[in-house]
């Protein structure tokens, strides 16, 4: 049982309460998504709906309310570019409990419920949960990063102040933060240091919210990938698709 774990695999067709339920396994579970559609066109235009039935192939009821809201944290598209969307979704996966804290937090500053708050009062008080909170973090830097790029934006959609910033525009700028994917970038199981290989190098998406332009990815092949004359091993939604075809021949 230890072999599976070391490798990842123990979340393959796992239901979502187990996929989520520790650090370790989100990581495993962002993982094995990477390699699975490692192979997918990059810029291939795809739906909330389709990427959600793309990873329930890997978590049966992988949440569609999860996909939908990196949808609209990406911009007012109905399509996104698939790697990059699918990037997104992974992190707002991996981070879920870090976003609904921010969400709390500006609520909390949002003391006469205009939906919008100063982006100074904002910035403190994220830093003050970011060192108290024991949730998955990103690097605690990310909050420079996010306030830089909301200042460049100015109010969001004309609304409020100029100083001020609305929860939608701030999680946006969250999800296109450089910190929110060095953190994956440069570790394999958060937990254990080098049980999980780490995937390939994660990008940002570029633009603003409601404009989001796919960046040119890598391909995302894991360390130990043969090459040269070696056969690529099979993918675990290949793995899946050849023992469904075998299934049905022996029938």
């Amino acid at each position: 049982r230890i072999a599976p774990i070391m490798a990842g695999a123990h979340v393959i067709m796992r239901d979502f309460q187990y996929v989520n339920a520790s650090e370790r396994n989100r990581w495993a579970f962002v993982r094995l998504s990477l390699e699975s559609f490692a192979e997918f066109p990059s810029d291939s235009p795809i739906t909330s709906i389709e990427l959600a039935n793309l990873l329930r192939m890997l978590c049966p009821d992988f949440p569609l309310e999860l996909v939908e809201n990196t949808a609209l944290l990406c911009g007012e598209s109905d399509e996104h570019p698939f790697h990059t969307f699918l990037d997104a979704t992974l992190m707002r996966f991996y981070y879920a409990e870090f976003f609904d804290r921010t969400a709390e937090v500006f609520s909390t500053c949002d003391t006469r419920s205009t939906g919008s708050v100063n982006r100074n009062v904002l910035l403190l008080t994220l830093r003050q949960m970011a060192r108290r909170t024991t949730c998955t973090c990103p690097p605690k830097y990310i909050f420079d990063q996010v306030f830089d790029d909301v200042s460049k934006l100015g109010s969001f959609e004309g609304i409020g102040q100029p100083s001020d910033v609305q929860l939608l525009e701030m999680q946006s700028a969250l999800l296109r933060a450089p910190a929110m994917y060095e953190k994956l970038n440069s570790i394999g199981d958060p937990m254990a240091g080098s049980l999980i290989s780490t995937p390939t190098r994660h990008k940002p998406p570029a633009g603003g919210a409601a404009n989001l332009k796919a960046d040119q990815r890598e391909a995302h092949t894991s360390p130990g990938t043969p090459t040269g004359k070696g056969a690529r091993k099979p993918t675990p939604v290949k793995q899946m698709a050849t023992m469904r075809k075998l299934s049905v021949t022996k029938r």
